[in-house]
Protein backbone atom coordinates (compact mmCIF):
# COMPACT_ATOMS: atom_id res chain seq x y z
CA UNK A 1 0.00 0.00 0.00
CA UNK A 2 1.37 3.40 -0.90
CA UNK A 3 0.40 6.91 0.09
CA UNK A 4 -0.79 9.21 -2.65
CA UNK A 5 0.02 12.90 -3.10
CA UNK A 6 -3.20 14.16 -1.47
CA UNK A 7 -2.43 12.23 1.72
CA UNK A 8 0.88 14.08 2.07
CA UNK A 9 -0.11 17.45 0.63
CA UNK A 10 -3.59 18.03 2.07
CA UNK A 11 -3.45 21.83 1.89
CA UNK A 12 -5.56 21.96 5.08
CA UNK A 13 -2.80 23.78 6.96
CA UNK A 14 -2.09 26.45 4.38
CA UNK A 15 -3.92 29.08 6.45
CA UNK A 16 -1.76 28.52 9.51
CA UNK A 17 -4.16 26.21 11.37
CA UNK A 18 -4.06 22.46 11.83
CA UNK A 19 -5.77 19.67 13.75
CA UNK A 20 -4.60 17.29 16.43
CA UNK A 21 -5.49 13.60 16.39
CA UNK A 22 -8.73 14.34 18.25
CA UNK A 23 -9.78 16.71 15.46
CA UNK A 24 -9.36 19.89 17.53
CA UNK A 25 -8.28 22.85 15.38
CA UNK A 26 -5.67 25.35 16.54
CA UNK A 27 -2.98 27.63 15.20
CA UNK A 28 0.22 25.88 14.15
CA UNK A 29 2.19 27.89 16.71
CA UNK A 30 0.04 26.61 19.62
CA UNK A 31 2.10 25.01 22.40
CA UNK A 32 0.79 21.53 21.59
CA UNK A 33 2.21 21.72 18.06
CA UNK A 34 5.47 23.19 19.33
CA UNK A 35 5.77 20.19 21.64
CA UNK A 36 4.94 17.78 18.83
CA UNK A 37 7.63 19.46 16.71
CA UNK A 38 10.18 19.10 19.51
CA UNK A 39 9.34 15.39 19.83
CA UNK A 40 9.61 14.96 16.06
CA UNK A 41 12.97 16.72 15.98
CA UNK A 42 14.22 14.53 18.82
CA UNK A 43 13.14 11.41 16.94
CA UNK A 44 15.10 12.63 13.91
CA UNK A 45 18.21 13.22 16.02
CA UNK A 46 17.85 9.74 17.50
CA UNK A 47 17.86 8.51 13.90
CA UNK A 48 21.24 10.22 13.42
CA UNK A 49 22.62 8.78 16.66
CA UNK A 50 21.28 5.34 15.77
CA UNK A 51 23.61 5.22 12.78
CA UNK A 52 26.72 6.08 14.79
CA UNK A 53 27.28 2.57 16.11
CA UNK A 54 26.19 0.96 19.35
CA UNK A 55 22.68 1.11 20.75
CA UNK A 56 20.75 0.68 17.52
CA UNK A 57 17.95 -1.45 18.99
CA UNK A 58 17.39 0.68 22.14
CA UNK A 59 17.47 3.85 20.03
CA UNK A 60 14.83 2.44 17.67
CA UNK A 61 12.71 1.59 20.70
CA UNK A 62 13.20 5.17 21.92
CA UNK A 63 12.04 6.46 18.53
CA UNK A 64 8.92 4.29 18.79
CA UNK A 65 8.19 5.57 22.29
CA UNK A 66 8.55 9.15 21.06
CA UNK A 67 5.86 8.39 18.48
CA UNK A 68 3.75 6.96 21.31
CA UNK A 69 4.23 10.12 23.37
CA UNK A 70 3.33 12.22 20.33
CA UNK A 71 0.10 10.30 19.86
CA UNK A 72 -0.77 10.82 23.53
CA UNK A 73 -0.02 14.54 23.33
CA UNK A 74 -2.03 14.91 20.11
CA UNK A 75 -5.12 13.21 21.54
CA UNK A 76 -7.54 14.74 24.02
CA UNK A 77 -7.91 12.23 26.87
CA UNK A 78 -11.21 13.75 27.97
CA UNK A 79 -10.10 13.85 31.60
CA UNK A 80 -12.92 13.89 34.11
CA UNK A 81 -12.87 16.06 37.25
CA UNK A 82 -11.35 13.06 39.04
CA UNK A 83 -8.57 12.75 36.45
CA UNK A 84 -10.08 9.68 34.75
CA UNK A 85 -9.61 9.24 31.00
CA UNK A 86 -12.98 9.23 29.25
CA UNK A 87 -12.00 9.41 25.56
CA UNK A 88 -12.44 6.03 23.83
CA UNK A 89 -9.82 7.04 21.24
CA UNK A 90 -7.28 7.89 23.94
CA UNK A 91 -8.02 4.71 25.89
CA UNK A 92 -6.90 2.63 22.89
CA UNK A 93 -3.48 4.30 22.72
CA UNK A 94 -0.32 2.70 24.07
CA UNK A 95 1.11 4.44 27.14
CA UNK A 96 4.64 4.97 28.42
CA UNK A 97 5.10 2.85 31.53
CA UNK A 98 7.43 2.56 34.48
CA UNK A 99 8.92 -0.46 32.70
CA UNK A 100 9.93 1.82 29.83
CA UNK A 101 11.69 4.14 32.29
CA UNK A 102 13.37 1.13 33.91
CA UNK A 103 14.62 -0.11 30.52
CA UNK A 104 16.40 3.21 29.96
CA UNK A 105 17.95 3.02 33.42
CA UNK A 106 19.25 -0.49 32.68
CA UNK A 107 20.80 0.75 29.45
CA UNK A 108 22.29 3.77 31.22
CA UNK A 109 23.91 1.54 33.86
CA UNK A 110 25.38 -0.67 31.12
CA UNK A 111 26.81 2.38 29.36
CA UNK A 112 28.21 3.76 32.62
CA UNK A 113 30.13 0.53 33.16
CA UNK A 114 32.06 1.38 29.97
CA UNK A 115 33.19 4.89 30.94
CA UNK A 116 34.36 6.71 34.05
CA UNK A 117 32.43 9.95 34.54
CA UNK A 118 34.14 12.81 36.36
CA UNK A 119 32.19 14.84 38.94
CA UNK A 120 32.39 18.11 36.99
CA UNK A 121 31.00 19.75 33.88
CA UNK A 122 32.37 18.44 30.62
CA UNK A 123 33.10 20.08 27.31
CA UNK A 124 30.72 18.50 24.85
CA UNK A 125 31.83 16.78 21.71
CA UNK A 126 35.31 15.33 21.78
CA UNK A 127 34.55 13.19 18.75
CA UNK A 128 32.05 13.55 15.94
CA UNK A 129 29.92 10.75 17.42
CA UNK A 130 29.95 12.36 20.87
CA UNK A 131 29.01 15.73 19.37
CA UNK A 132 25.96 14.27 17.60
CA UNK A 133 24.86 12.57 20.84
CA UNK A 134 25.27 15.86 22.70
CA UNK A 135 23.09 17.64 20.14
CA UNK A 136 20.45 14.91 20.53
CA UNK A 137 20.67 15.32 24.33
CA UNK A 138 20.08 19.08 24.17
CA UNK A 139 17.10 18.59 21.85
CA UNK A 140 15.84 15.95 24.30
CA UNK A 141 16.09 18.46 27.17
CA UNK A 142 14.12 21.00 25.12
CA UNK A 143 11.43 18.41 24.38
CA UNK A 144 11.29 17.64 28.10
CA UNK A 145 10.83 21.34 28.97
CA UNK A 146 8.08 21.62 26.35
CA UNK A 147 6.37 18.51 27.68
CA UNK A 148 6.50 19.72 31.29
CA UNK A 149 5.09 23.11 30.25
CA UNK A 150 2.30 21.32 28.36
CA UNK A 151 1.54 19.05 31.34
CA UNK A 152 1.29 22.07 33.63
CA UNK A 153 -0.70 24.28 31.25
CA UNK A 154 -3.18 21.58 30.23
CA UNK A 155 -3.29 19.60 33.54
CA UNK A 156 -2.20 16.51 31.58
CA UNK A 157 -1.10 14.40 34.55
CA UNK A 158 -1.54 11.38 32.27
CA UNK A 159 1.80 12.35 30.68
CA UNK A 160 3.97 12.44 33.83
CA UNK A 161 5.52 9.01 33.18
CA UNK A 162 6.34 10.14 29.64
CA UNK A 163 8.12 13.17 31.13
CA UNK A 164 10.14 10.88 33.44
CA UNK A 165 11.05 8.72 30.44
CA UNK A 166 12.26 11.71 28.39
CA UNK A 167 14.30 12.91 31.36
CA UNK A 168 15.94 9.50 31.57
CA UNK A 169 16.54 9.46 27.81
CA UNK A 170 18.55 12.67 28.09
CA UNK A 171 20.68 11.03 30.80
CA UNK A 172 21.30 8.05 28.51
CA UNK A 173 22.30 10.34 25.66
CA UNK A 174 24.73 12.18 27.97
CA UNK A 175 26.41 8.93 28.99
CA UNK A 176 26.41 7.59 25.42
CA UNK A 177 28.17 10.78 24.30
CA UNK A 178 30.82 10.26 26.98
CA UNK A 179 31.30 6.69 25.78
CA UNK A 180 31.83 7.98 22.24
CA UNK A 181 34.13 10.76 23.49
CA UNK A 182 36.27 8.19 25.31
CA UNK A 183 37.04 6.43 22.03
Amino acid sequence: MSIDFEQVTTRTGDGGRTSDYSGRQDWKNAPVFGLLGDLDELGSWLGVVKHLGSGRRPLEEAQRLLLTIGSLVATDPGLSAQGEVTSPVYQKLTRVTGDDVEALEVWERALMSRVQLKPHFVLTGGTKKAAWCDVARTVCRRAERSLVAFIRAEARVDLTTAARWINRLSDVLFVLARVYAKR
